[in-house]
């Protein structure tokens, strides 16, 4: 199985996700922990399933807020 299928199953397995943010990164690591979970692919594979699976997608940018819109009066010299 591939490591998207790894990350789906993380994210339906607390124990497993644990495991996984225990390793802070280590993709050799993840990698071991994933064929031990009957699971097959290369540091690689992780990280650009990870990175895709953590995108943000056109809507989710749309949706985000950033900063402050406050809008103050003009000030009275241009009323």
């Amino acid at each position: 199985m591939s490591a998207e299928a790894f990350l789906q199953k993380a994210n339906e397995d607390e124990a497993l996700r644990a495991k996984i943010e225990e390793l802070e990164g280590d993709f050799t690591a993840i990698v071991k922990l994933g064929k031990e979970q009957g699971f097959e692919f290369t540091a690689a594979e992780f990280e650009a399933a990870y990175d895709a699976a953590n995108e943000l997608s056109d809507d989710d940018l749309a949706s985000a807020a950033g900063g402050l819109g406050v809008i103050k009066p003009p000030p009275p010299e241009f009323d």
